[in-house]
Order: structure tokens, then C-alpha cells, then sequence
């Protein structure tokens, strides 16, 4: 899956929401968290969802950086989880460095110690998505920008002109 620009695509999209329902278990509902990049809540996406027991939560424009549940603790403890054990292997190593054949080891001891139960769910409560911390996020972050407003003034002042419907 990649994609000449690196910009992400409808298609693109389609592709690796396929992928993904083929790696989550069929016998109950999932919720997938993700932003509202219009190639992501298109109609082929939302029928693929719904039939396949797939709840879609979009976060609002803009706020993916303070709601990324990943970003919050995960990496943050993967990247700290990759240092230590680099400096673990130059220690162990002196005047080695580690190559292809020492990655996938360094990164699974990391790789474990992140992605941890408490690890996640401390990733869930700080970006204020479970528990809902209603003070994890400044109400400004999660607001309409003034950007948007505009754009969305003039769409529906747009769709009005030509009377497609009425909001």
C-alpha cells in the first residue's frame, strides 16, 4: 500500500480498512477511532463498517494530535523503551553497533513494554476518550476554528444558492 505523493487516498484507504477487517474478530463489535479525512467516511467505508459490526468514531478537524491514543503514552513508552535498550546493547557491546540482524530483538523487549493493559488504558483516559475526563482537553481544541466555520458557513450558504436542501 503506498501511494506516489504520500498523501492518503480513497482507495488507499479502502485497501487497508479491508486488511484490518480481515485481522479483527468477526464475533463482536469493534470501535475504530480516526480522523474525519473525507477519504476515510466515504459511502463504500461506512457500508464496509456496518456490515461488519464496525463502530467509527471521528475525531473533530484539527484535534487528531491532542486525541491520538497511541501518541498519549504508547510510543512515547516505545521510544524511551528503544533507547534503554539500545544503550543496553552498546553496553553489553562495547564498540559494536546493532544491525539488521539485532533489531527485531531490541524492538520486541521495547515493543512489550509499551504496549502493556495499563500502558493503553492510561492512553485511553489521557486523551480523555475512557474514562471520559472531561478536562483532558481545552474546549478551544476541540472547538470549530474559525477556519472551519467560515468553510462551512459557505458551503451551506453554497448548497442554499441551489437549493439541494436546507440545513
Amino acid at each position: 500500500m503506498s501511494v506516489a505523493k504520500g498523501w492518503i487516498s480513497a482507495d488507499l484507504f479502502a485497501e487497508w480498512f479491508q486488511h484490518f477487517i480481515m485481522c479483527i474478530p468477526s464475533h463482536r463489535s469493534v470501535v475504530l477511532f480516526m480522523d474525519s479525512h473525507a477519504s476515510h467516511v466515504t459511502p463504500k467505508i461506512l457500508s464496509k463498517a456496518s456490515e461488519n459490526n464496525i463502530h467509527l468514531v471521528t475525531y473533530h478537524s484539527h484535534t487528531t494530535h491532542l486525541l491520538q491514543l497511541l501518541d498519549a503514552d504508547v510510543y512515547k513508552s516505545l521510544n524511551e523503551g528503544w533507547r534503554q535498550e539500545v544503550e543496553k546493547f552498546l553496553t553489553e557491546h562495547p564498540g559494536a553497533k546493532p544491525n539488521h540482524y539485532d533489531f527485531n530483538g531490541l524492538l520486541a523487549s521495547a515493543y512489550h513494554g509499551a504496549f502493556q493493559s495499563m500502558t493503553v488504558c492510561n492512553s485511553f483516559a489521557k486523551s480523555s476518550l475512557f474514562p471520559s475526563i472531561r478536562d483532558s482537553v481545552a474546549d478551544e481544541a476541540i472547538s470549530l476554528s474559525l477556519l472551519s466555520l467560515k468553510a462551512r458557513i459557505q458551503i451551506v450558504t453554497d448548497v442554499e444558492s441551489k437549493c439541494l436542501f436546507r440545513v
